[in-house]
């Protein structure tokens, strides 16, 4: 009985979270210029570099709660401003001149969403988009999952794996993260380019919007 009860609790909670996250990334791609094919997959087929695209954060639950936020760097400009709106009135706002900065706000609340808008220093130019810091329910089954991985799959097997596992609970931005590094190490392989370029449909950008490895502090 008191199994059963865990399990009811256990499905509701999901629930619960669901009905937050579906609204927020639903409405995500409605302020945004996307083409979306017959799936219902959506993207940019071309940029407009006079916008700052956010790169990350974008559209997805994640791991931290310090995200490197991370935009498109727009040519000729030299300062950047980056807020970030949520719950209990908080709004944190920085200046920078890179096309990257690291939340270093107030503590973010689990399950809860938060806007991003990265704007060129005179306001006439901005993105916008939303995240999810993920429940700490999710984090301990994402590394129950993990850990439960079979010990002798090798590093694409093993990277693959997780990068399913983190598409599972829309941790798309930290599953990027991971094809990028292991990118990086192995170089690069068809199963790794396919699976970037589906995640990068999944957050709304295209593949001209990878992340430089050599830009990244």
């Amino acid at each position: 009985m008191i199994a059963f009860l865990l399990l009811i609790q256990g499905i509701f909670s999901v629930y619960l979270f669901m009905l937050n996250i579906i609204p927020a990334f639903a409405q995500s791609p409605a302020s945004e210029d996307l083409e979306c094919d017959e799936h219902g997959d959506c993207y940019r087929d071309e940029l407009d570099p006079d916008k700052p695209h956010i790169i990350s954060p974008r559209r997805s639950v994640i791991l931290s709660d310090r995200p490197l936020v991370r935009w498109y760097a727009v040519e000729g400009e030299t300062r950047y401003i980056v807020k970030i709106q949520g719950p209990n009135q908080l709004t944190w706002e920085q200046e920078t001149s890179e096309p990257f900065i690291l939340y270093d706000g107030p503590e973010l609340v689990r399950g809860q969403t938060y806007r991003i808008e990265v704007s060129t220093y005179n306001g006439n130019h901005q993105d916008q988009t939303s995240f999810i810091w993920l429940t700490s329910a999710t984090e301990q089954q994402i590394n129950t999952a993990i850990a439960e991985l079979d010990q002798t799959l090798s590093p694409l097997q093993k990277t693959l794996a997780i990068v399913e596992i983190y598409k599972a609970e829309r941790l798309f931005n930290d599953a990027i993260d991971l094809l990028e590094a292991h990118l990086a190490e192995f170089g690069k392989t068809t199963a790794i380019d396919d699976s970037l370029s589906d995640l990068y449909r999944q957050i709304g950008l295209n593949q001209q919007t990878r992340w430089d490895q050599e830009q990244q502090p």
